[in-house]
């Protein structure tokens, strides 16, 4: 008979519906009050960096290249803080991840606009390189949380394989990972609104999808415990 792998609760497709629509927000926000700045699509910035070497632009290259190094000393951290908590539950790090990244979208919320975009934006890359480290899986396969081009290759062999078998479960799947998939611009449009009427406040509307992340990972320990 063939087994079924269980699912975890950050795997579940609300949790990382959730947490991916986060990013959208985020990555909306930073376009419409910062500059129109993506925080989270750094093979953009990548290449912007040794376009501008090129062009021997040395402003504009650092600024391009800011946000890339945030991204990696996020995920840095995001690895170092996993590896410190070892000893404790893997749940007692995720809360842990969520709430710090909670935290330090609060903190950008309190800086006006007189503060340079490009540290701004940064701060926000090492959070969002911070997210893409702490959850990576959507029910047992890769997903990445904060960029969309390796969840296109996925979307795309979820196509294919709809296209071979031409069966249920191949539809279900394919419509499951829709939900998540589309998720990312829906966070875009919910971040344009919050932009809209909030202006340098509204990434502190992002934490309130920080808030059922926690509580789902606190249900979800309970339940495991019994």
């Amino acid at each position: 008979m063939k087994q079924h792998k269980t699912v975890t609760v950050e795997e579940t497709l609300v949790f990382m519906s959730i947490y991916t629509m986060l990013a959208g927000f985020i990555n909306s926000y930073t376009f419409f009050i910062r500059g129109g700045s993506f925080v989270s699509m750094h093979t953009g910035n990548f290449m912007r960096f040794g376009i501008f070497l090129y062009l021997q632009d040395f402003g504009e290259a650092m600024a391009s290249f800011l946000p890339v190094v945030s991204c990696i000393l996020g995920a840095a951290l995001g690895c170092y803080g996993k590896f410190k908590f070892s000893h404790f539950p893997l749940v007692k790090w995720q809360k842990s991840a969520l709430i710090i990244q909670g935290v330090g979208l609060i903190i950008v919320g309190f800086a006006p606009l007189t503060v340079p975009n490009m540290l701004v934006n940064a701060s926000l890359s090492l959070i969002t390189g911070f997210q893409l480290n702490n959850f990576r899986h959507y029910e047992g396969a890769i997903h990445n949380s904060t960029i969309a081009t390796g969840n296109m290759r996925t979307y795309g062999q979820h196509l294919a394989t709809l296209c071979i078998h031409r069966d249920k479960a191949s539809l279900v799947k394919i419509a499951r990972y829709s939900l998540v998939f589309f998720s990312f611009p829906v966070g875009a449009v919910l971040g344009g609104f919050a932009s809209d009427l909030f202006s340098i406040r509204a990434v502190w509307v992002a934490v309130l999808f920080i808030i059922p992340l926690v509580a789902m990972l606190i249900q979800g320990e309970k339940v495991s415990q019994k």
